[in-house]
């Protein structure tokens, strides 16, 4: 009798233990990738709000689409063609996750979902051009190119993306050029895709390395700004300076080390070593 109370006491603590922590997954994973392009009833952020999505979509959709969305387009899938152009062809990267951790972050979103009515697909208001402070900005373009060091120590935008300014040297090509990120993320999705980077290489690079608001506001006050004033404008491109200056430099080592070798050449070193003998005779 002992044994089977126990037996129960135990089934009774799994079955009761098991969706708490389930829900904390959820909520742990939400937190850690999702939050960076969708709210559960806040409205759209880069991809859409996800309050009541597992009733608007079935499981299996949901399972196939989280963990490549490239490949439910690739397959003509409707829902994932339409989601693609609803959301100006931005392409939600794929997910390691497994059934049992996309389950759960879906159970964290029915749990917040709450059966409240679902927010406007709407997005949020933009900032207005004549409202962005110009110290802002120049901060901004600052941090973005790495005259200022951001507080976390993470690395400057311009190591990976590049914008078509003659203001800055052309960036690097790891990553998406972002001269239209604000009118195709939203102010709100660059924002919170800095504050909590979706994508593995940069959660990575600013793991432990948090940046602050108020460089999350320049940098896309910054971003805003440039894209309003673009004027058709490619950006700087200093390769070939700097290989026209390489080359000089060459050219002025090779004659340093042409003059030095004219003054070794006079006389070798043992006619040297003989005259510091001949004098000290």
């Amino acid at each position: 009798m002992r044994k089977f109370w126990a037996s129960a006491l135990a089934l009774f603590t799994i079955a009761f233990a098991n969706p708490a922590r389930a829900q904390d997954q959820g909520e742990t994973l939400f937190n850690q990738v999702c939050v960076a392009c969708h709210t559960i009833g806040g409205g759209r952020l880069v991809g859409p709000d996800l309050a009541g999505v597992h009733v608007r979509r079935e499981e299996r959709w949901l399972l196939d689409f989280i963990k490549s969305a490239q490949a439910m387009v690739n397959s003509g899938d409707p829902v994932a063609e339409t989601l693609l152009g609803d959301y100006n062809g931005i392409m939600m990267p794929n997910q390691a996750f497994s059934d049992d951790e996309i389950r759960a972050i879906l159970g964290y979103i029915a749990l917040k979902s709450g059966g409240a009515p679902i927010a406007s697909a709407e997005p949020a208001a933009a900032v207005n051009i004549e409202d962005l402070i110009p110290d802002n900005v120049q901060m901004g373009q600052d941090l973005f190119v790495g005259r200022v060091r951001l507080d976390g120590g993470g690395a400057s935008c311009i190591s990976c993306h590049n914008v078509n300014t003659d203001d800055v040297l052309t960036g690097g090509s790891l990553a998406k050029d972002l001269t239209d990120a604000v009118s195709r993320l939203t102010r709100q999705g660059v924002d919170a895709m800095i504050a909590n980077p979706p994508f593995a290489p940069m959660r990575v690079a600013f793991e432990g390395k948090p940046v602050t608001e108020a460089e999350r506001v320049a940098i896309v006050d910054y971003l805003q700004f440039l894209e309003a004033n673009q004027d058709g404008t490619e950006g700087k491109n200093f390769r070939i300076t700097f290989l026209l200056y390489g080359l000089l430099g060459i050219v002025v080592l090779l004659g340093f080390f042409f003059v030095i070798g004219l003054r070794g050449s006079k006389h070798s070193v043992n006619h040297a070593i003989y005259e510091r003998q001949a004098k000290s005779v």
